[in-house]
């Protein structure tokens, strides 16, 4: 089957990995339809390595608006019936356009990919998603209803079809100036055909600057709580709205969000989170006890519940502290594996 594939890289300061990840796209076994760089208003020297590839792929420069903006303009730039988001710190392999090609029978919304973590010098760091039993072809609703959350794979994993893509974006750009795939995954959870190729198709870099290292899981401010509650609300509206009767619908969230609403419960009241489900404290537990029953690493386990006990139990103030060192140990911890 012919496949158009528009490769879009959305890029904000990382100019330093752009020139790799670009030659990743240009150097393809199989060429793919355009290649689409959206710089972000980088300050680093983005603008200057793009200079250099201006005769070679479409650039298109922007002020800064977050991830979710980037995308949304290089989508309506493209034209390709495929269309690959790739962020600009990860790279492809020489054979990933013609990988995609050769599984792709039309019958698919998404198709998604391992990728290798590696760190800023390219040393293996493990798998996205961790290797492991995973189904090959599934419809993510399907996967809910057996208490099986879907193989997540990042951005760059994954390959959507237009068709599906016209239906959910453009991606709401403030919420998402940050992880805007998990709109792409989420948003059209009821739509999605998908199959999960376990083969490497690409390179997830950790490299201690990673943009959502920067942000706190424990942030108490306001502001930051009412716009995650709104990306829930989002990325989760179709799973709520197709499990609501459902006593599984809990395995659409995962430890992270579910202390999201259990804090934003505690510093904006339980008015603000009227459409997000499971909310009540009893209903959180649940959830959280029903997905640490998936997870069989025990340091992990202790890891999640002394989350848990910090943001249910702890003074907001020492929440906040706590916020803080786990932050800074994050980019600490990531920094000395780059070293």
């Amino acid at each position: 089957m012919k496949s158009r594939i528009s490769i879009i890289i959305n890029n904000y300061n990382y100019g330093r990995f752009l020139g790799q990840c670009i030659d990743s796209a240009l150097n393809q076994t199989v060429k793919p339809y355009e290649i689409i760089v959206v710089d972000d208003g980088s300050t680093d020297e983005s603008r200057a390595v793009l200079e250099e590839y201006v005769d070679q792929v479409r650039v298109l420069l922007k002020e800064n608006g977050g991830q979710a903006s980037a995308m949304n303009a290089g989508f309506a730039e493209s034209s390709g019936d495929w269309v690959w988001f790739v962020d600009a710190d990860d790279w492809l392999v020489p054979d990933a356009v013609e990988q995609f090609i050769a599984i792709n029978d039309g019958s698919f919304t998404r198709i998604h990919f391992r990728l290798a973590v590696v760190d800023k010098r390219g040393r293996g760091r493990g798998w996205m998603p961790k290797k492991g039993r995973s189904p090959r072809i599934y419809k993510p609703t399907d996967l809910l209803r057996t208490s099986e959350k879907p193989p997540f794979t990042p951005t760059s994993g994954n390959v959507f079809h237009r068709s599906l893509l016209e239906e959910i974006m453009p991606i709401p750009e403030v919420d998402f100036r940050l992880c805007a795939d998990e709109y792409l995954m989420y948003s059209a959870i009821d739509k999605q055909t998908v199959s999960f190729i376990p083969k490497r198709i690409g390179y997830y870099r950790s490299h201690g600057k990673n943009a959502f290292l920067q942000h706190s899981l424990f942030n108490c401010d306001r502001g930051f709580l009412l716009q995650r509650l709104n990306s829930l609300k989002r990325t989760h509206g179709l799973i709520m709205k197709e499990f609501v009767d459902e006593p599984k619908y809990r395995f659409a969230f995962d430890t992270q969000q579910l202390r999201t609403v259990l804090l934003a419960q505690r510093v904006l009241g339980k008015e603000s989170i009227p459409n997000i489900a499971p909310c009540s404290i009893r209903e959180i537990r649940e959830a959280y006890r029903a997905r640490l029953r998936q997870e069989r690493f025990l340091p992990q386990i202790i890891k999640e519940w002394a989350g848990y006990f910090i943001v249910r139990w702890l003074p907001l103030p020492l929440v906040e502290m706590a916020g803080w060192l786990e932050a800074r140990c994050r980019m600490v911890a990531a920094s000395l594996r780059n070293d």
